[in-house]
């Protein structure tokens, strides 16, 4: 009886693995927006394969390169609705920090660029390939951010050595206007 036992353990143990691997990745959040995804310039998908974000994504591209954020702000404005997203825990690898600015903007910022913008303006928004890009690919779950070839930075308990910091990422409408990190209190 203890022989049949040990392969349905093994069989158990191995869909776990295997069910339980990436299940929070870019490719598998790119999966699930297969119609968004398959919608985007070239310059958009290329960004979102090295996990970029850049001024001028929808919130369905930055949830593929970020995952679910921790926290979600909104406001409606004359203007329209603003979004502020923000990710608790973000672990930015080397690259990205040299490249990341502060987030210091608000959600009542969202339109500030837009109302300083002259009526022939695209609005101030960024949204070509020349737009800033931050490469940020997230890692196997929610919030948690890798490199290529890295594992997954943070988790439940914070390496001594790796700084922590809150990413935000500002909508105004359908479109980032801003992102940025500031450095957690670890």
């Amino acid at each position: 009886m203890h022989k049949n036992l040990i392969p349905a353990g093994a069989a158990v143990v191995l869909a776990l693995l295997l069910g339980g691997c990436e299940t929070d990745s870019v490719s598998t959040r790119t999966q699930e927006k297969s119609a968004v995804y398959a919608n985007l310039k070239p310059w958009q998908k290329k960004n979102i394969d090295k996990g970029s974000l850049a001024q001028g994504f929808t919130p369905d591209m930055v949830y593929i390169v970020m995952g679910r954020p921790d926290k979600v702000e909104t406001k409606e404005f004359p203007e329209g609705k603003a979004e502020l997203w923000i990710y608790g825990r973000y672990y930015p690898k080397a690259e990205a920090l040299r490249r990341l600015k502060p987030a210091n903007f608000t959600l009542e910022s969202a339109y500030q660029s837009q109302r300083a913008a002259s009526p022939a303006s695209s609005g101030g928004y960024a949204s070509s390939p020349t737009s800033a890009t931050v490469p940020l690919a997230t890692g196997g779950t929610r919030g948690q951010i890798t490199g290529k070839t890295d594992g997954v930075q943070g988790g439940s308990m914070e390496p001594a050595d790796m700084r922590s910091y809150t990413f935000k990422v500002l909508f105004a409408g359908d479109s980032v206007v801003k992102f940025g990190a500031d450095l957690n209190a670890n």
